[in-house]
């Protein structure tokens, strides 16, 4: 890892996070604003860029933390898997209690248990969850060191629910002190900084265990080089250590987002029975940009792992356990199987190349389907769409890709909340609840009606049908941080409600456009704002789409009022989320909110 990077610390890092947040100084902090920021510190600045990014509003919706939270800050679910945090501020230097550590463990039979008495937001998250099926990753979060007894309760097994089957193997839990803080963070910007060009030398497990360059195989396949070799654990322990750890997977499009039961299969077989890990394990797939092999080494440069990242980290996490609890791999190092492909012109020109062998090596269930996507054409086009815009002073940069750095001083849109704003208006706001994968499926789900003509996704999006997908995301922005102002400042407990989700306010603004401007003329005066350059109730446009947020907002209220006041067994949760929600909103519009308007003129120019 860079030198700069061994540097970081994520005590530093969180302070100056909370004070840019939250706008004052951290020491003017209680309790509560202290632990809410660390929720999102890490949520933001390592989690969405190690693992599967949480968007601003979904990370509104997941922070339960306050009175009857049963000991949880976070819960987020998304494509059947879930994610608990707890988080606890510590003065530097301080231990970690050790009943924190045993409370934590309980956390899920808490969780679990019908019959608890939890505050609202943390019953809402609870509602989506299937606790028959989903994963589960618990992680603790504390800027207090964790040792002796704290240290020994975090590795025992945690409490588990008896009625519920093979939940252990469905569980990953993981316990962050602050030297673990420092790794992950360092991990975490390493990742967004690219590939390594260092170079990194091996030796090829031989025959009999001799090394050398005869125990490689040279594969010709089409215009590149492919090398396949066994090398032992310690070598691929080293490369990550040496290549500044999590970017070794900057090109992977999964990163470290693995299976929880498969995952502790792989770190118990390479502790266990090392011998044995070559039988049990597929192997490690990688590409580079330079191969040299010598008689008794080979050399790589620029070493990517595109598949097999969650092989890599188990052998790491193993090899530590063994530093820590067991003897070293003395008699027998795991062996594991490794195919690199060499790519000469680098990842620059040939990237098409590059993604394709890093797609069709990541064929997993486990793989997000939006990281699949993130390659297609339409998505490069997309960026090249938006780089021609400037919004208020700043750059657009469009980022499909979880682990894409953009520039300092730009505006950031990322591909899923681009693609949530986008099907909330134009279709519905609940068939992606809990599941975003629906909105990346080209085959039964979104991506076609997104990013295509409806029955096929384009190679380019058309400049027209681009002009009015910004215009739509620009709208999403505006609504969504008008909505979020008018909700903290409203008395009323059922409006608030209301107002939880944007993306319910969305559907309600394209029946607001389509009632002012009939046969799709809405969709030629929304392209008129697709350079995002306006401001909700600023100027002469500005103060024209207030107008459209205010209908909006009010049929969205209007329906869930009515609907508490006059549906048997009224539950919040699952208005938000109930198919039927769409269709009680537009009945309100036509007939009660937007029979009593006047006409609205043209958008201003």
């Amino acid at each position: 890892m860079s030198d700069l990077t061994k540097k970081i610390k994520a005590r530093d890092e969180f302070v100056a996070f909370s004070e840019h947040e939250l706008g004052q100084k951290f020491g003017s902090l209680n309790a509560v604003q202290q632990s809410h920021a660390l929720t999102r510190f890490y949520v933001k600045e390592i989690h969405n860029r190690l693992r599967s990014e949480i968007s601003d509003d979904d990370l509104d919706l997941a922070i339960v933390d306050s009175a009857n939270d049963l000991g949880c800050d976070l819960i987020h679910r998304d494509d059947n898997h879930v994610l608990f945090i707890q988080t606890k501020y510590r003065a530097s230097g301080a231990k970690e209690k050790p009943e924190e550590i045993s409370y934590f463990q309980s956390l899920l039979k808490r969780l679990a248990d019908p019959n608890l008495k939890g505050n609202e937001k943390l019953l809402d998250q609870l509602s989506s969850i299937d606790w028959k099926n989903d994963t589960f990753t618990f992680v603790f979060v504390t800027f207090g060191l964790l040792q002796n007894q704290a240290r020994a309760l975090s590795e025992q097994e945690p409490i588990y629910p008896v009625d519920i089957a093979d939940l252990d193997q469905r569980c990953d839990w993981l316990y962050l002190d602050e030297h673990r803080l420092n790794e992950e963070l360092r991990s975490a910007i390493a990742l967004q900084r690219g590939p390594s060009e260092k170079k990194q030398t091996f030796h090829a497990v031989g025959e009999k265990g001799k090394k050398g360059a005869p125990s490689i195989i040279k594969i010709q396949a089409g215009d590149y080089n492919s090398f396949i070799m066994a090398l032992d654990a310690r070598q691929i322990i080293n490369a990550y250590n040496q290549l500044d750890k999590d970017s070794l997977f900057s090109l992977n499009i999964r990163n470290f987002i693995g299976n929880t039961a498969t995952n502790k299969k792989i770190i118990e077989t390479a502790r266990d029975t090392p011998e044995k890990f070559f039988l049990f394990n597929n192997g490690i797939s990688c590409l580079c940009k330079k191969l040299d092999v010598f008689d008794d080494r080979i050399e790589v440069v620029g070493l990517q792992v595109i598949n097999g990242a969650q092989t890599v980290k188990a052998l790491v996490n193993a090899g530590r356990e063994r530093l820590e609890h067991g003897p070293s791999w003395s008699k027998h190092l795991p062996n594991v199987l490794v195919r690199i492909t060499e790519i000469p012109s680098g990842y620059g020109s040939a990237g098409k190349v590059r993604e394709q062998v890093t797609q069709f090596n990541n064929t997993q269930n486990v793989v997000k389907v939006s990281d699949f996507r993130s390659n297609d054409s339409v998505q490069d086009g997309l960026k090249e769409q938006f780089a021609r815009i400037t919004w208020r002073g700043k750059q657009v940069q469009y980022v499909p890709k979880r682990t894409d750095s953009p520039p300092k001083n730009s505006e950031v849109i990322r591909l899923e909340e681009f693609a949530k704003s986008l099907y909330a208006f134009l279709e519905d706001p609940v068939s992606f609840s809990g599941a975003t994968a629906f909105l990346f499926d080209d085959m039964a789900g979104g991506y076609n009606k997104i990013f295509g003509d409806g029955q096929a996704k384009w190679e380019k999006m058309p400049e027209d049908d681009f002009r009015l997908r910004a215009a739509i995301y620009w709208l999403s922005k505006e609504f969504g941080t008008r909505m979020k102002e008018d909700r903290m400042s409203e008395s009323d407990p059922d409006t608030r409600a209301a107002l939880e989700r944007k993306w319910v306010l969305m559907f309600a603004a394209r029946k607001v456009f389509e009632f002012y401007y009939p046969n799709d003329k809405w969709k030629a005066e929304l392209r008129k704002i697709f350079k995002g350059d306006w401001q909700l109730g600023v100027d002469a446009r500005g103060r024209h789409l207030l107008r459209i947020y205010l209908d909006a907002k009010a049929g969205v209220v209007t329906a869930y009022k009515s609907s508490k006041k006059h549906e048997k067994g009224f539950v919040h949760r699952n208005w938000m989320r109930n198919k039927d929600t769409p269709g009680k909103i537009t009945e309100v519009l036509n007939d009660i909110v937007l029979a009593v308007r006047e006409p609205l003129g043209d958008i201003p120019s």
